[in-house]
């Protein structure tokens, strides 16, 4: 899962699902977000079958 999350503004775009680990990466849409606004982003891991789910990381805070 992927969250980004602005509190001054309230929008959040999220993925729940994203790609298969062997792609690599996952791209995360920023259309709801204004340029220069405070954005704050979470990441989290689950596996295939569903069983080992981690806990969410706090990536940092961006602006667009």
């Amino acid at each position: 899962m992927l969250l980004a999350y602005s509190p001054n503004d309230g929008p959040a775009e999220m993925i729940l699902s994203g790609v298969r680990r062997k792609a690599g990466y996952e791209t995360l849409a920023w259309d709801r977000f204004k340029e220069g606004q405070e954005i704050h982003t979470w990441i989290t891991f689950i596996s295939d079958d569903r069983q080992q789910i981690s806990a969410s990381t706090y990536v940092g805070e961006i602006s667009v």
